[in-house]
């Protein structure tokens, strides 16, 4: 569009529409591995080939560091509070709970709380270390809650923890490849901050309290900048927040 001013000079606006939302790209086995490549200062690859020793060594680099990533337990591969059943019929597996193939570490729900029973896993299976037996059939009729912390592949993990996986993995690929001091010491850095995001995101989506508040509780904790609350939110309950809270009715 052209517009004249007020003197009769002509000047241009440029108006553009988007007419569809921008992707969001989550990052690849491929684009990690090139990032480690990139950070020991190895040319980029467009597949991946395990018959590549070097490439293979990067390959596993990044699946270690994934597992050991996801090992801690963050908000999204952790769930609490998981019903599982024992196995029924007559066979050599009756009365046992099964493990789930892609879970890294699974306990008794509660345990911090209500110490009952030491657990752990065994050929694929719960076992109770405290009563030395892999039946579970006393336990609320054969049904057992536990905590589950799941494995997920790289592709499905949220990328503030994608990049930091990958950072780690570019500080071993540093220390087994090339075998850097200086380099690890750079990667290190970017592996602290990295992970410094990690704690951040998931400390607010995780959304835990020092107090261990469950689900569907409310607690307001002491916020100097309500003693100058005043007006009619300063004698409601929640304050301005009030009308944010889902209703059942």
């Amino acid at each position: 569009m052209i517009y004249w001013g007020t003197f009769g000079s002509p000047f241009f606006s440029l108006y553009v529409r988007l007419t569809r939302p921008m992707a969001f790209k989550l990052d690849s086995d491929l684009s990690a591995v090139n990032s480690i490549l990139g950070a020991i200062g190895q040319a980029p690859v467009t597949t991946l080939n395990y018959a590549n020793p070097e490439l293979g060594l990067v390959m596993n680099l990044l699946e270690e560091t994934n597992i050991d990533v996801q090992s801690e337990g963050w908000y999204f591969n952790t769930e609490n509070d998981l019903s599982f059943t024992v196995i029924g019929g007559t066979g050599p597996d009756q009365n046992r709970i099964s493990v789930p193939q892609n879970a890294l570490n699974m306990k008794l729900s509660g345990g911090d709380v209500w110490r009952v029973a030491k657990v752990t896993e065994r050929e694929g299976f719960l076992y109770n270390k405290t009563e030395h037996t892999y039946d579970w059939s006393k336990w609320n009729g054969g049904k057992v809650f536990c905590d589950v912390v799941w494995y997920w592949d790289f592709e499905d993990v949220p990328p503030t923890f994608q990049r930091y996986i990958t950072l780690r993995a570019s500080t071993r690929a540093a220390t087994q490849l090339v075998s850097n001091p200086d380099l690890f010491k750079l990667l290190q850095t970017q592996v602290d901050m990295q992970r410094a995001a990690c704690v951040q995101e998931n400390a607010d989506m995780g959304d835990d309290t020092f107090f261990g508040w469950p689900i569907d509780s409310v607690y307001r904790s002491y916020q100097p900048y309500r003693a100058l609350a005043r007006g009619q939110y300063a004698a409601q309950p929640l304050g301005p927040l009030n009308s944010r809270i889902p209703r059942i009715v």
